[in-house]
């Protein structure tokens, strides 16, 4: 039997040419980092910043601008930190039924950012009145609001951006995707870094404006980014 591969088309006599199988075809050595993980790890750089910055300084946030005692203080943190814990197991519910992971994460982020902006707004008298210390209903409100969005943003987007980098590789690329873990966990690890290290001295250098400006501006950053990647 004469191979496949030599038969002649009768239209034009032109030779017969087998389909290529993509089983046939060798998977793409690319070394070169994909853009969307340049910009999920920028991403997570700017979260990681946000959140190690205002929990960091969240304590003497609440102590000594809107006046809680030392107290009342570290009851709030552990809220905040009780808070987020159990806000977790909604994010799985969130992407794995209803939206999926990419829109779990924009909304959260935006949700995160918008908490920012409204813990923002509590430290700029001219906003809400009040002053250090003496803070007024408006500005508690505010701060109550403003957190439990952040911890909701938090909670969502700290279980499913793992995923999210999971999702950016196909069964065969399973050496690249444990290198973009590494590089993920170790930019998130350098968020943290700077996180805890900057935004106590800016608290200490400058005013709770400039802090919780520069957390802020971290967060909305971090989801324009996702955005426009």
């Amino acid at each position: 039997m004469e191979d496949a591969s030599l038969l002649l088309v009768e239209e034009g006599d032109k030779p017969y040419v087998p389909p290529i199988l993509q089983s046939d075809v060798a998977p793409c050595e690319c070394t070169a980092p994909r853009l969307s993980m340049v910009v999920i790890m920028a991403t997570a750089v700017a979260q990681s910043f946000a959140i190690a910055g205002l929990t960091a300084t969240m304590a003497l946030y609440l102590s000594d601008w809107l006046g809680f005692s030392e107290d009342n203080a570290t009851i709030g943190v552990s809220l905040f930190n009780v808070l987020y814990t159990v806000l977790a197991p909604l994010a799985g519910v969130l992407s794995d039924i209803w939206f999926g992971n990419y829109l779990c994460q924009f909304w959260s982020g935006w949700l995160w950012a918008l908490g920012s902006v409204l813990v923002l707004l509590t430290t700029i008298p001219a906003v809400v009145g009040g002053s250090f210390g003496d803070p007024t209903t408006a500005a508690l409100i505010l701060c109550v609001c403003g957190l439990v969005l952040v911890a909701l943003g938090y909670a969502v987007i700290n279980v499913i951006q793992s995923v999210f980098v999971g999702d950016q590789y196909l069964e065969h690329e399973s050496k690249e995707l444990a290198s973009s873990f590494s590089n993920y966990y170790m930019f998130s690890n350098v968020g943290n870094l700077l996180g805890e290290g900057i935004c106590p001295i800016l608290r200490q250098d400058t005013t709770y404006a400039t802090l919780m400006g520069a957390i802020c501006l971290s967060t909305v950053f971090s989801s324009f980014l996702f955005w426009v990647g």
